[in-house]
């Protein structure tokens, strides 16, 4: 047990700088060869190096090590956990309890599993807790207390596996396994994960998913931030199963629990033996009901109302695990943390409950003095409350005053401030006339009220009936004012997109009048052509100007030598030199009777060929006009065709007739006498 101690005192001595192993042994008082040894070990681990024979100094690694302290220091006993609350450690001796009883007793009970909820203002010592409660069943916290908003539902019960083309199966999560499990900002998770974590708060040992069987094995810990009722987040059905301790009154003695859990991170707890077992599987009836009796007279109606004896009689089981011989102090000590811890909420404990404890034990209870002890300083904490209460009720009486004087202030702003003009719709004018109506008596009703819940009704009243509909009207007269302006603004738009618009149009209109012009004259310049150069083709040139359009069609002809084969030519030919094979020989024909006339035998029938086919194109020029024109006439300028063929394109084109140039005829002179 001493080795650890060697190793954060080496750490923190060669924190310091490089220092030669005699200097090491003389600063710790141990021999030489010990602490060579411990260097050693440490050196395997990369904690330490040896750059020069004899001097030691820390790596990377272990500057980390000894900055972070992590090396614990070793205990051996419980009593550790001492400096901690008195309603903490109790909450941590009833989770050991749930956690040897499910352990023992899981597969024999299947349901009513009890959880414990921890509630209350942050740095409260909730996930602290929690921390210690797993580190005594020698979990490592990171592996069991884990932050729900960055869980998935798959990661918290099971995931579906893939195990064919169209089959899947569940996969529990390892957490289902462990004894303990903390889950922690609970309110802080979305309502999936909340939903996932109701497998744990449902207290069942199994569940069936997708035909598949889920064994619960752990025992949860939730803990929430929010400092009131955990009704809004949780039935009472599972408050009824569970243990909640809300930290909120308990910050008088939370107040230096950062230290407390700074000391307790540097110790290893003694781990809670997992071959616990009680000595029955149930509890006797006479436990049983002395367990209910107490309950039953320290708690008050709703207190009552939100706990489940069968519950926290698995906690006995647990306790008696550890008590084998005294099954009364078990249910006794259960039912005293039960008390102390369920104190911590408001209306669910009597205040007196400590010696309605003692009546119903009818002894001095020696094993839980101290928590009764506990439960009384609570109990003078709540008479401190008192008086301070008083001390504030005269605060609230001030505080009275004052917002009475805000109120009408804001009454009297309001009816001074609300709109008036001739942009009042009729509408309005009747929002404003009810508004004024109901401003006086709700002044009056400011002025007689005697408590700060009435003014806050009021000031919603207040709010609701006269400062709401004013502000409305104000807003309503500005969206006016600016729907207006934006109207104005649309319609100056929509005036230069059409203005753009008609620009636009003329501009285009001068193009594709412009490109008329350049159209005609191209056609005018070929019409007027008379003379064809050699070589020119001009066919290539009326489709070039777009003036005939190539058209083409295809038919089916039949082939000259099918023609031939079908004439009665090709059939001689073939009844000659057929060298098929022979048909079979036709039946003798009847012998001739002299009774009828002679008729000669049917010549033979030979079978028609059936004709064949290719696939040919034709071609032809259209004009702007529809009309064939044979690629024959279009060989010249100036020829009838030609010009036919301008025309048409013009008048398709709707453009003015093309003309010839004219001819100027002159005058004869008259001979002058």
């Amino acid at each position: 047990m001493a080795e650890p101690v060697h190793d954060a005192a080496l750490l923190a001595l060669l924190a310091a700088g490089e220092i030669r192993s005699e200097g090491l042994a003389a600063g710790l008082g141990v021999p030489a060869r010990t602490v060579q040894y411990r260097l050693a070990r440490l050196r395997n681990r990369g904690l330490v190096a040896s750059p020069t024979r004899g001097a030691w100094r820390l790596t990377g690694a272990g500057q980390r090590a000894a900055l972070t302290a992590t090396v614990p220091e070793p205990t051996a006993s419980i009593a550790v956990l001492d400096t901690l609350p008195a309603e903490h450690r109790a909450l941590l001796r009833l989770v050991e309890d749930a956690v040897v009883a499910r352990r023992a007793l899981g597969n024999v009970y299947l349901t009513n599993w009890p959880a414990f909820l921890l509630l209350g203002p942050t740095k409260s010592g909730k996930t602290f807790l929690a921390s210690l409660a797993v580190r005594r069943f020698g979990i490592d916290p990171a592996a069991a207390v884990r932050l729900l908003m960055l869980e998935t539902t798959g990661s918290l019960f099971a995931r579906r596996v893939q195990t064919g083309a169209d089959t899947w199966t569940s996969a529990p999560s390892p957490l289902l396994s462990l004894p303990l499990v903390t889950l922690d900002e609970f309110d802080k998770a979305g309502p999936d994960l909340r939903q996932a974590a109701f497998a744990y708060l449902a207290g069942a040992s199994r569940y069936q998913n997708e035909g598949v069987e889920l064994d619960v094995y752990a025992t949860v810990i939730v803990t929430l931030n929010a400092e009131c009722d955990p009704g809004h987040l949780l039935s009472d059905a599972y408050l009824r199963r569970s243990v909640v301790l809300d930290t909120t009154p308990l910050r008088a003695v939370t107040r230096d629990l950062d230290e407390v859990a700074a000391t307790l991170a540097r110790v290893v707890l003694p781990q809670v033996s997992p071959d616990l077992a009680p000595p029955a599987p149930s509890l006797p009836d006479n436990a049983r009901r002395g367990l209910r009796l107490l309950l039953r007279n320290c708690l008050t109606e709703r207190g009552w109302e939100l706990v489940d004896v069968e519950a926290v009689s698995r906690l006995v089981l647990g306790r008696w695990a550890t008590l084998p011989a005294d099954l009364a102090a078990a249910v006794l000590a259960v039912a005293a943390d039960y008390m102390l811890v369920t104190a911590t909420r408001k209306g669910l404990v009597e205040p007196d409950w400590p010696a309605r404890l003692e009546a119903v034990v009818g002894r001095p209870a020696a094993p839980i003095a101290e928590t009764l002890a506990v439960a009384r300083e609570r109990q003078a904490a709540v008479v401190e409350r008192t008086s301070t209460l008083a001390r504030a009720e005269l605060d609230a009486t001030l505080a009275l005053a004052g917002t009475r004087e805000r109120l009408r202030d804001s009454l009297d702003h309001a009816l001074r401030s609300a709109p008036r003009g001739h942009e009042l719709t009729p509408a309005d004018r009747a929002t404003i006339a009810t508004a004024r109506g109901k401003a006086r008596p709700l002044r009056d009703a400011v002025a007689g009220a005697r408590s700060l819940d009435a003014l806050h009704e009021l000031e919603r009243r207040l709010e609701q009936e006269v400062l709401l509909p004013l502000a409305a009207v104000a807003a309503a007269i500005d969206a006016r004012r600016g729907a207006a302006a934006q109207q104005r603004r649309s319609e100056l738009d929509l005036r230069r997109r059409a203005a753009d618009l008609r620009v636009a149009e003329r501009a285009q209109a001068r193009r594709a009048q412009q490109a008329a012009k350049r159209r005609y004259a191209d056609l005018q310049a070929l019409y007027r052509r008379t003379a064809t150069r050699p070589g020119e083709n001009v066919l290539a040139a009326l489709l070039a100007a777009n003036c005939l359009v190539l058209r083409s069609e295809e038919y089916q002809e039949e082939t000259l030598a099918s023609m031939v084969e079908r004439s009665r030519v090709g059939r001689k030919l073939r009844t000659l030199f057929d060298t098929g094979p022979k048909a079979a020989r036709p039946a003798p024909a009847p012998p001739w009777n002299p009774g009828q006339p002679w008729a000669p035998p049917p010549p033979p029938v030979t079978p028609e060929p059936e004709p064949r086919y290719v696939t040919r194109t034709r071609a032809w020029y259209e004009d702007g006009a529809g009309c064939r024109r044979d690629p024959g006439e279009l060989i010249a300028w100036g020829n009838q065709s030609v010009c036919a063929v301008l025309e048409a394109a013009a008048a398709a084109e709707e453009l003015p007739r093309l003309t010839h140039p004219a001819t100027r005829r002159t005058a004869p002179r008259p001979i002058s006498g």
